[in-house]
């Protein structure tokens, strides 16, 4: 199973950078939601790097590991704002 970590390190970057993207065409404001919801996930794939380093994962699979956490928390981090956009949007 762990021949999928690349491809899954990929698809979060990608899903990171899209939806950062997004947020990130709504202007000054956009771009700046965009850059910190990309540094607290930088934040988290470190954290989770370490962390599995620490407990005996070789240096690359945790590299790759932590490149998920870090997109997948940048990616849940910006849906989330744009779901909130929407609802004020609607509401």
């Amino acid at each position: 199973m762990f021949f999928l970590l690349p491809a899954f390190a990929v698809i979060a970057e990608t899903a990171a950078a899209v939806t950062g993207g997004v947020i990130a065409s709504a202007g000054t404001i956009g771009a700046t939601v965009a850059a910190g919801t990309a540094t607290i996930g930088g934040i988290a794939g470190t954290a989770v790097a370490g962390a599995a380093t620490t407990i005996g994962i070789e240096a690359a699979a945790a590299t790759t590991l932590g490149t998920i956490a870090a997109g997948g928390t940048t990616t849940a981090l910006n849906v989330g704002i744009v779901e909130a956009g929407k609802s004020l949007l609607t509401d």
